[in-house]
């Protein structure tokens, strides 16, 4: 199961969730180390069918713990990852599928697509340095567009595709996961090429 969230959940806000649905708790969305560890941020009171949920002093508006609340919930297998490092990424994922238990990866960094995201310099793409070979694509962003195609004979004799491509700046929004597959490190923040030319040019 996937899911994605648009910002932090504060303390605040899942004891508010909990005091709507969680009169009982059947389903164990309250862990008692919610309230005995250091790192949880909620207290419970009452009996089973009347329980109330109230962040602990000075921790309402501090984000819920979700790698120690996964834990608290007994899952072992737990990562924290920067979603921008595929490396890092691909690592979590292929460790999470393999375990033979749950698994949860959890993101440290806001999705591009929402407001909390803040777009920094675009990327374009400099087509002297260009290969052809496709690795930015893999990423799925949508501001990477081919150009040009062509096959070429490699020489063990099979047939290969290359893609060029361009970045759309207007689409681009910094996030640098393109630059990171870029082997020929073709893959530049725009403006960069003019400014490394132009200083690179002897004074007249």
């Amino acid at each position: 199961m996937l899911f994605v969230g648009s910002a932090e959940v504060t303390n605040q806000e899942y004891a508010r969730f909990l005091n709507a649905v969680a009169a009982s708790d059947p389903n164990g969305l309250f862990n008692p180390l919610m309230a005995s560890d250091p790192r949880g941020g909620i207290a419970r009171s009452g009996v089973s069918g009347s329980f109330t949920y109230a962040p602990r002093a000075n921790m309402a508006q501090k984000p819920v713990d979700f790698v120690a609340l996964c834990k608290a919930l007994g899952v072992e297998h737990v990562r924290l990852v920067d979603p921008y490092r595929l490396p890092d990424v691909y690592k979590a994922v292929k460790e999470a599928l393999a375990h033979p238990g749950p698994s949860v990866i959890v993101t440290n960094q806001p999705c591009v697509l929402i407001e909390e995201f803040h777009r920094t310099q675009p990327f374009e793409v400099l087509d002297e340095l260009c290969n052809g070979c496709g690795a930015c694509l893999k990423t799925g962003c949508p501001a990477i567009q081919v150009i040009r195609r062509e096959v070429v004979r490699l020489p063990n004799g099979r047939d290969k595709e290359l893609s060029y491509v361009t970045i759309d700046p207007m689409g681009c929004n910094g996030c640098d996961l393109c630059v990171q597959t870029c082997g020929p490190k073709a893959i530049v923040p725009v403006g960069s090429a003019a400014w490394a030319t132009s200083s690179a040019a002897p004074e007249e």
